[in-house]
């Protein structure tokens, strides 16, 4: 009877565990707790990021397309992963932002896009220095007109080979 039950416990427990682990990001928070590397770990984007494809580098990126989110822009992040960004869907096609780093922690590299096409690119843009008021930040804008703007952590768009002309591969941004 003593077997019985010890058998019934470890059943349960078993499916317990089962269960707990079909959540998501349940077993992958216990290895990082426990220092375990997880091989291949790539994380699916949220319902608010997309996947754009630049060339032949892929981003997952967070869409600013109101005039709140590309106000506050990347300016809330510490860091910006290597293989993410943000892209500035602008409210008309055909204009010619401009765009300040204010409030920014990490240098980026600033795409400027233009009917599906790497129009321009604007590498390294430096974080503001503390204390220049608005008037003083600098301001950055295209020759051109663009009609999205991809912001992505500086250096990548070199590092990865992006350069004008390369065609860009937009998610359904609705």
């Amino acid at each position: 009877m003593k077997q019985l039950g010890i058998l019934l416990a470890i059943l349960v427990g078993v499916i317990f565990l089962a269960y707990w682990s079909s959540k998501p990001g349940n077993l992958e928070s216990l290895f990082m707790r426990a220092g375990v590397p997880i091989a291949n770990q790539q994380t699916s984007p949220t319902p608010q990021e997309k996947i754009i494809t630049v060339g032949s580098s892929a981003f997952k990126v967070e869409i600013a397309n109101t005039e709140q989110s590309r106000r506050l822009g990347l300016s809330e992040h510490t860091n910006l992963p290597e293989d993410t960004g943000m892209l500035f869907v602008l409210e008309k096609q055909d204009e010619q932002p401009s765009l300040w780093m204010k409030g920014m922690k990490f240098p980026v590299d600033i795409i400027w896009i233009n009917d599906r096409v790497v129009s321009e690119i604007t590498p390294n843009v430096p974080i503001v220095p503390t204390g220049l008021t608005d008037a003083q930040t600098p301001k950055y804008a295209p020759r051109t007109k663009v009609d999205y703007v991809l912001e992505i952590a500086g250096g990548v768009a070199a590092k990865r080979g992006i350069k004008v002309g390369d065609t860009i591969v937009l998610p359904p941004l609705k």
